[in-house]
């Protein structure tokens, strides 16, 4: 019976964990995109 508790308690915290990771990738990646997109408009100048 604590198991089941403990699942219940610990699965949404480990679930927004990987959300939240998966977030800040994405948001990594979407950030040198445009710095190199920022770059190579300033190099074409």
């Amino acid at each position: 019976m604590t198991k089941k508790s403990a699942n219940k308690f610990i699965a949404p915290i480990v679930i927004a964990g990987i959300t939240v990771g998966f977030f800040i990738s994405a948001y990594k990646f979407v950030l040198t995109k445009t710095k190199q997109a920022g770059e190579q408009m300033q190099q074409a100048e």
